[in-house]
């Protein structure tokens, strides 16, 4: 729908930790509660318009697969892996 949204960043590390900044950055998806990384809010006009979101890990990044979910309007709106190395 077009207005205002919220996109929601969840980062999970190699261990499958969620890297956080606020243990009180709270949002909500499929029923429950959950922690995010970061977010953005934006205006959706169906323009075809490009959004980026740029998070600072507060931890030191190690070896491994990175995890990475998007939230909007409580459900999940895409998942990939980035592997570092």
């Amino acid at each position: 729908e077009k207005g205002y949204h919220t996109v929601y960043l969840r980062v999970f590390d190699p261990a499958g930790n969620l890297i956080i900044n606020r243990e009180e950055d709270l949002f909500e998806a499929e029923g429950q509660k959950m922690q995010f990384s970061s977010k953005i809010q934006f205006n959706y006009n169906d323009d075809n318009a490009t959004l980026s979101i740029d998070w600072l890990n507060p931890k030191k990044f190690s070896k491994g697969t990175y995890s990475i979910i998007l939230y909007t309007d409580g459900f999940v709106m895409g998942k990939s892996q980035l592997a570092l190395r």
